[in-house]
């Protein structure tokens, strides 16, 4: 007997960068200086999961909030042949059906692989060194810096998810041996973090 292998499998996305990095630096003049940490990812892609769930009409039963472009789903009329048509040709989400009975809703497609390059300005700081003249008429403190700093400041991507640094997928019932990578199944964003600081040396 004779085993047939279809050989149909498609490769539609690569989760792995071609290339990450990073740079840092400091700058200073006089009694100040500026930090900056920058980090970018290039050639991977992602594929947005969320969206892929939540542009789908016929899950508006799960209790979800629909993105935008799912109002642009398929609207199906008849011509004056009594023909099927569409009146909006180039939808790209899927009819509202009772029964999917094409499971064109469940179908995993190139529409949701994004391009997952970003860069990201991760850390900045700016810190002033309160000159020893002015308060070199006390014996108390020796030393004063003053600063300042925001991580997470901008992320420069065309990503139309919540953040392209997106990992490894942890969600329920995960398996070392089977994470998923570089899908975004809605992991929550990197937070935007203000820190002030004041060191004091005695």
């Amino acid at each position: 007997m004779a085993l047939l292998i279809q050989e149909n499998q498609t490769f539609i996305g690569n989760p792995w960068p071609k290339f990450t990095f990073g740079f840092t630096n400091t700058f200073s003049y006089k009694g100040f200086d500026l930090s900056i940490l920058v980090t970018g990812a290039q050639g991977n892609d992602i594929y947005n999961y969320l969206r892929f769930e939540n542009t789908n009409p016929n899950n508006i039963n799960l209790g979800r909030n629909l993105l935008q472009e799912t109002f642009n789903y398929a609207r199906v009329t008849t011509d004056a042949g009594g023909a099927a048509v569409l009146q909006n040709p180039g939808a790209t989400v899927p009819r509202i059906v009772g029964t999917d009975v094409n499971g064109n809703g469940n179908r995993f497609t190139n529409l949701f692989v994004e391009d997952g390059s970003y860069i990201r300005i991760k850390n900045v700081q700016l810190g002033y060194n309160i000159p020893r003249s002015l308060i070199s008429r006390q014996q108390v403190v020796k030393a004063i810096r003053l600063s300042i700093g925001v991580q997470n400041l901008h992320t420069f991507t065309k990503y139309k998810g919540y953040d392209p640094e997106v990992g490894a997928y942890l969600g329920k019932e995960v398996q070392l041996n089977s994470q998923f990578i570089g899908v975004d199944a809605g992991r929550y964003p990197l937070t935007r973090l203000y820190t002030a600081s004041a060191a004091v040396d005695f």
